[in-house]
């Protein structure tokens, strides 16, 4: 029996991790200056990648363990919101900034990838990095929400965004 616990837990926050994973990839498509955003995606992928080597003793997969879900931690989610936050602030602030694209870019697919593969395997920062992931995304979204009039105004975020110059 599928029950609403299962679905979130077997097909949203996954789903959540590999939009966010997404979204660092569509930016660096948009991005106008690609050099710093397509340098956050490899960092990204370099951090993961020494995260992953790091988590394990032995080169083995680690059993399965999504129902093991980590407890809430507080400092990790307001971390991210915090820094979530604030790149989106800082790139609206200083009219897109090529530096700060490529750190959003290296934010979004390292905690994304990072996140995604604390929750499949056992690791030793579990329970931080699947807080600090998903609330990275809340802070840029709570932004958005916030200030979206602002984001409009700016002709460089909006052809990072999608939306179509006028």
């Amino acid at each position: 029996m599928v029950t609403a616990f299962h679905v979130i837990v077997d097909i949203v926050i996954p789903a959540v991790m590999v939009a966010m994973f997404a979204c660092g990839l569509y930016i660096v498509r948009r991005a106008p200056e690609r050099l710093a955003a397509a340098a956050g995606l490899a960092a990204g992928l370099i951090a993961f990648t020494i995260y992953a080597l790091s988590s394990f003793k032995e080169f083995r997969a680690a059993p399965f363990s999504a129902s093991n879900l980590p407890s809430f931690q507080w400092l990790p989610t307001l971390a991210g919101v915090v820094v979530g936050f604030t790149i989106l602030w800082l790139l609206q602030r200083l009219q897109l900034s090529t530096g700060l694209v490529g750190l959003l870019v290296l934010l979004f697919v390292a905690s994304s990838t990072i996140a995604g593969f604390s929750y499949f395997f056992a690791s030793p920062l579990r329970r931080y990095a699947i807080y600090f992931a998903l609330s990275l995304i809340f802070g840029v979204l709570i932004y958005v929400a916030l200030f979206s009039n602002k984001l409009r105004e700016n002709p460089e975020l909006n052809s990072v965004l999608g939306r179509r110059r006028r």
